[in-house]
């Protein structure tokens, strides 16, 4: 086998690789979480970490679960990440033409800012 061939595999196995430490840091993450803060780790923030794809986050995660003095501490860390719920879903039409139509300096400002 020379070095090309191992290069090779190691190109190959990578996502594999990387897949199998994700899992890992989000059970680790998990487990200490809920150990430390007994009761305290919602389904939702769970599943959420669960999901998490960055190793540096989880690591970032992970060191607050270490020494936050709260759960509620860990808990804003991790909420801090989560993606915000769809306002405009649950709007009526007159607070639609509100936030939209009656103030287009928000929406302007909005796009500007994407």
């Amino acid at each position: 086998m020379d070095m090309r061939e191992s290069d090779l595999l190691k190109l190959w196995t990578a996502p594999a690789r990387r897949r199998a430490r994700l899992r890992i840091y989000r059970k680790r993450l998990l487990q200490w979480a809920q150990a430390r803060f007994p009761g305290a780790i919602p389904a939702e923030v769970a599943e959420f970490v669960r999901q998490q794809e960055s190793e540096k986050i989880l690591a970032e995660w992970f060191e607050v679960a270490i020494t936050a003095p709260s759960a509620e501490e860990f808990l804003t860390a991790v909420r801090a990440r989560m993606p915000r719920p769809q306002e405009d879903e649950d709007m009526t039409e007159s607070e639609f033409v509100n936030r939209w139509i009656v103030h287009p300096n928000l929406f302007v400002a909005i796009i500007q800012s994407l």
